[in-house]
C-alpha cells in the first residue's frame, strides 16, 4: 500500500492551498452577459420565487443566439443545464444569509460572489482527486503532489477554477470523479463505488447534455475492469447505467417542461449543429496558437511520452484516457463553434487535462530526482506563462469581433496568450482611469478593446460594485489582496516541506509496490 494513504492531512493541506490560490484569483462572480450570469439569475429565482425562470433576456450579437430562450409557458429560461443551476444553490443560499449582515453594502454583488464560489471549490477538489488517484496507482507521494499542484496552478484548469462564467470545471470534476470511483471499485469490488461513478456521470449530463459522449470511454473502461465472467458483464453494465439514466431522465423532463421537447435544451442549437471539415477543428483544438491544447498545456508533451509507460503498467486506465481524448477532440473538432469563444484556451476539451496529467506520474518516477524536478519546473513555467494572462485579467472586459470560420485562432498575433500579455503591459503602464485602447489587427476584421484596470482578479470583491466605490471596499481589498495570498503561500510552504520529506517515498514503493490492478 502506498504510504501516502497514511498521511490524510497532506491531502487536506493540498486542498486548502489550492482553494486559497483559486480564491486569490477568483473573478468575483458571474459576469454580466455570460452563460454563468443567466444561470446565476435562474438560481436566484429558484431561491426567491421557487422557479427557474429568468426575467432578463440574454442575446449574443456575434452568434445570433439567445442565452435565455422562451419556454412553452412564455417565460425565459437559461440555456444551460439544470445541474449547473442546482450547483449554485448551496453557496448562493450562504450569500443570501450574508446579505442580512450590516457589512454587506451591495447585495447583488454579494450573492453573485458567493454563487460563483462553487468553481474555486470544484477546482481544489479536482486537484485533490488527482493526487488521490495517482496514489491509488502506486505513484509516490512526492510525485503525486507535484503533479496535482502543477495541474491545478499551471494549466487552464486554474483559469476555469477562478471564473464563474463557464461550467467546464464542473464537467472536468464530474468526469474525473467518475473515473476515480471506478478505480476504487476495481480495487475493492464494493458496489457503492460503482453507483457513485455512474451518479457522477449523470450529474455531468445535467450540466451539459453533450456529456453523453463521455459514457463511451467509461463503459469501455468498465468492461475491461469487471472481474466477472464475460457472460455476466452486460448485466453489470446495465446496473451501472441506472444512476446515470436518472440524470438523463431529469434533463429530458426539464427540457420537455421548459421547451416542449426532450432533446431541446434551448442552447445554440443552430450553432452547435453546423459542422466544418473535422481536420480544421481538430487541428485548431490541438495545435492552433489561439486555442490549441499544446500552447495552453505544454505538459501534454510529457503526457504523450508518459502514456507509453502508463500503457505498460496500467493498460485499462491508459485505454480510458486515450478513448476519452479521441471522443472529445473528434466530437468538438467537427463543430463550427469548436473554439468555444469567448473563452481562454481549449474550453471544450478541458476535461482532458486532468486525465492527461496521469501518465506523467509513471514517467517522472523513472527519472532521477534532479532530472525530475528540472522537467517539472520547465513545463510548469511554460504552462504558467500561458495561463497567467487569463488569471491576471478579467476577460469580461475583452471585446472581440469573431470572424467567420474562426480564422484568427490560427494567427499567432491574435492568440490570447500574446494579446493577454500585451494587455497586461498596456494596463500596467496606462494606469487606472485612463481611456481604453483599441487595437485593430490588419489581417482580419476583428479588434481588441483594452480597458485600463487593476491587474489581478483578486481586486474584485462582493463589496466592490461596478458603478461606485464604497468605503468598505478597502476591507475587502485587504482580505483578498493580502490575507488570501498569505494563506495560499503558507499552505503551499507546508506542502513543500512535507514534499521534501516524501522524496524517499519512491524507494518505499519499490520495496512495497502497489498491487497490480490490470485486468486479466
Amino acid at each position: 500500500m502506498n504510504q501516502g494513504f497514511h498521511k490524510p492531512r497532506l491531502g487536506l493541506w493540498l486542498f486548502i492551498a489550492l482553494l486559497a490560490f483559486n480564491l486569490w484569483a477568483y473573478d468575483g462572480g458571474s459576469g454580466r452577459g455570460s452563460d454563468g450570469y443567466y444561470v446565476y439569475l435562474s438560481a436566484l429565482s429558484v431561491i426567491e420565487q421557487g422557479e427557474m425562470s429568468v426575467e432578463e433576456s440574454g442575446y449574443s450579437e456575434s452568434l445570433g443566439t439567445t442565452r435565455t430562450p422562451q419556454g412553452v409557458d412564455g417565460k425565459l429560461y437559461p440555456a444551460s443545464g439544470v445541474g449547473w443551476v442546482a450547483s449554485l444553490l448551496p453557496t448562493l443560499a450562504l450569500g443570501k444569509l450574508i446579505t442580512l449582515l450590516p457589512l454587506a453594502t451591495t447585495k447583488a454583488a454579494v450573492t453573485s460572489f458567493f454563487a460563483g464560489l462553487i468553481m474555486p471549490l470544484a477546482g481544489a477538489t479536482l486537484g485533490f482527486l488527482l493526487y488521490a488517484f495517482l496514489l491509488r496507482l502506486g505513484v509516490g507521494r512526492g510525485v503525486s503532489l507535484l503533479i496535482a499542484i502543477a495541474a491545478s496552478l499551471t494549466t487552464p484548469l486554474w483559469e476555469y477554477s477562478t471564473s464563474a462564467s463557464y461550467s467546464e470545471i464542473l464537467l472536468s470534476l464530474s468526469l474525473f470523479a467518475s473515473f476515480y470511483f471506478l478505480l476504487r471499485y476495481r480495487q475493492s469490488s464494493e458496489l457503492h463505488w460503482l453507483f457513485l461513478s455512474s451518479a457522477a456521470l449523470g450529474y455531468s449530463i445535467t450540466i451539459k447534455f453533450y456529456s453523453l459522449i463521455l459514457l463511451i470511454p467509461l463503459l469501455i473502461y468498465l468492461w475491461l475492469i469487471l472481474p466477472h465472467p464475460h457472460k455476466k458483464r452486460p448485466l453489470w453494465l446495465a446496473i451501472y447505467l441506472i444512476p446515470f439514466l436518472c440524470g438523463v431522465f431529469m434533463v429530458m423532463t426539464v427540457n420537455l417542461l421548459h421547451f416542449g421537447a426532450v432533446f431541446n435544451t434551448g442552447y445554440s442549437l443552430e450553432v452547435q449543429t453546423r459542422s466544418i471539415p473535422p481536420l480544421v477543428g481538430i487541428f485548431g483544438l490541438l495545435l492552433s496558437p489561439g486555442a490549441g491544447l499544446l500552447f495552453y498545456f505544454p505538459a501534454s508533451i510529457l503526457a504523450t511520452v508518459g502514456f507509453v509507460h502508463l500503457l505498460r503498467r496500467h493498460r485499462a486506465e491508459a485505454i480510458f484516457i486515450l478513448t476519452t481524448a479521441i471522443v472529445l477532440v473528434v466530437f468538438f473538432g467537427r463543430l463550427w463553434y469548436w473554439s468555444g469563444d469567448p473563452c481562454y484556451g481549449p474550453r471544450y476539451i478541458l476535461p482532458l487535462i486532468p486525465l492527461a496529467m496521469i501518465p506523467i506520474g509513471p514517467l517522472l518516477e523513472r527519472l532521477r530526482k534532479p532530472t525530475r524536478i528540472t522537467w517539472v519546473l520547465i513545463f510548469s513555467l511554460l504552462g504558467l506563462f500561458a495561463v497567467l494572462p487569463g488569471i491576471l485579467l478579467s476577460w469580461n472586459f475583452e471585446e472581440r469581433i469573431i470572424p467567420a470560420g474562426g480564422i484568427k485562432y490560427y494567427l499567432p498575433e491574435c492568440s490570447p496568450i500574446y494579446t493577454g500579455w500585451r494587455t497586461v503591459a498596456l494596463t500596467a503602464t496606462a494606469g487606472v482611469g485612463a481611456e481604453p485602447q483599441i487595437v485593430t489587427y490588419a489581417n482580419g476584421p476583428w479588434q481588441l478593446t483594452i480597458p485600463p484596470q487593476p491587474v489581478g482578479s483578486f481586486w474584485y470583491s462582493p463589496l466592490y460594485p461596478e458603478s461606485e466605490v464604497h468605503p468598505s471596499v478597502g476591507k475587502a481589498m485587504l482580505a483578498f489582496g493580502i490575507i488570501i495570498p498569505i494563506i495560499a503561500c503558507l499552505s503551499m510552504l507546508t506542502l513543500v516541506i512535507r514534499y521534501r520529506k516524501a522524496i524517499g517515498s519512491n524507494r518505499h514503493n519499490r520495496q512495497h509496490p502497489a498491487p497490480k490492478i490490470d485486468a486479466p
